[in-house]
């Protein structure tokens, strides 16, 4: 029993650990003026990203700040439509305004709050399809 705990445990731990660097590598690689080496580590993280299906919900979401430069947000907003069945999610666009930024990213939060149990559950590590399983 404790052995099962434990690699449960460490199940977790590695997408915790795995899914917050990409996002930081993601956030770091996605300033403009990058070099090509950013773009690389750039497509690398959000491949993770994506990968992690639904177990990236968690961490895109809490990421999501109206000040963060827009074409981060941009990159967001799909990823969370993609692994989420709601129609709420509005895209972020370059012509948004800072006001409407802040409403999406609002918006997005308080869905994540009312709907997030239903889109991921943290102890199913092992899936990428949470709700859809």
């Amino acid at each position: 029993m404790l052995l099962a705990a434990l690699g449960w445990a460490c199940g977790i731990l590695y997408w915790h650990f795995r899914l917050s660097s990409a996002l930081r590598t993601f956030e770091r690689t996605s300033a403009p003026g990058g070099t090509p080496a950013d773009d690389e580590e750039n497509l690398k993280a959000l491949e993770t990203l994506t990968a992690a299906g639904c177990r990236s919900l968690p961490y895109v979401v809490q990421a999501l700040d109206p000040s963060t430069p827009t074409q981060l947000l941009q990159s967001f907003t799909p990823l969370i439509g993609r692994w989420s069945d709601s129609p709420e999610i509005e895209s972020i666009t370059s012509v948004d305004s800072g006001p409407e930024r802040r409403r999406k990213c609002d918006q997005i939060r308080e869905w994540w709050r009312r709907h997030g149990s239903d889109e991921h559950q943290v102890w199913r590590f092992w899936s990428a399809t949470c709700g859809r399983d």
